[in-house]
C-alpha cells in the first residue's frame, strides 16, 4: 500500500520507490543475519514477538503520516519506518517458521513449514487484494488508514493474549 500510494497519491519518482524496495530488502537481510545471534539468547517466539510489535508500530506510523499534508521532511521519516518494516519482516521470516516448528516432532517439521508459510502468503495476498480494492474506492490514504487501524487491533490481540 505504502509504494501504491507514493506512486499514485504523492507522484514520487520511479527511483525513489526503487531505493525504498532496496531499502527494505537491504534492511530485512541485515536484520535476518543479527537475528542468528539473537537464538541464543532469546527464543525464537519473544524475538517473532518483539519483531511483530515493531512491524506493527511502523505501519501504524505510516499510515498516520500518510494523512498528513505531503511534503518533503515526510521522505526521510518514510524511508525510516520503511527500514523497520523490512528488518521486522526479516527477523519475523526466520523466527516465524522456527516458532512453529520447535514444539514439533522432526517428521512434521515440513508440513507445519508449508502450512507456516501458506498462511502467511494467503493472509499477504488478501490483505494486498483488499487494500487494492479499498484504494481504488476510496483512495490509498483511506487504504493505509484502515491499514493502521488493523493494525492497531492486531497490536491489541498481540497484547492481550
Amino acid at each position: 500500500g505504502t509504494l501504491l500510494y507514493l506512486f499514485e497519491g504523492v507522484k514520487s519518482p520511479g527511483p525513489l520507490l526503487f531505493a525504498l524496495l532496496l531499502l527494505y530488502r537491504i534492511s530485512s537481510w541485515l536484520a535476518s543475519a543479527i537475528t542468528g545471534g539473537l537464538l541464543n539468547q532469546f527464543t525464537p517466539l519473544r524475538i517473532n514477538q518483539a519483531a511483530g510489535v515493531w512491524r506493527i508500530i511502523a505501519v501504524i506510523g505510516l499510515s498516520l503520516l500518510f494523512l498528513l499534508p505531503h511534503s518533503l521532511w515526510s521522505i526521510p521519516v518514510v524511508f525510516v519506518l520503511f527500514s523497520f518494516c523490512g528488518a521486522a519482516g526479516g527477523v519475523l521470516g526466520i523466527t516465524g517458521v522456527i516458532s512453529v516448528t520447535d514444539a514439533l516432532p522432526k517428521r512434521h517439521h515440513g508440513t507445519a513449514i508449508c502450512l507456516f508459510n501458506g498462511a502467511s502468503n494467503a493472509g499477504a495476498g488478501i490483505g494486498a487484494w483488499t487494500a487494492g480494492i479499498i484504494g481504488q474506492e476510496l483512495g490509498f490514504t483511506a487504504a493505509l488508514a484502515l491499514s493502521g487501524v488493523a493494525m492497531v487491533f492486531a497490536l491489541w490481540l498481540l497484547h492481550r493474549y
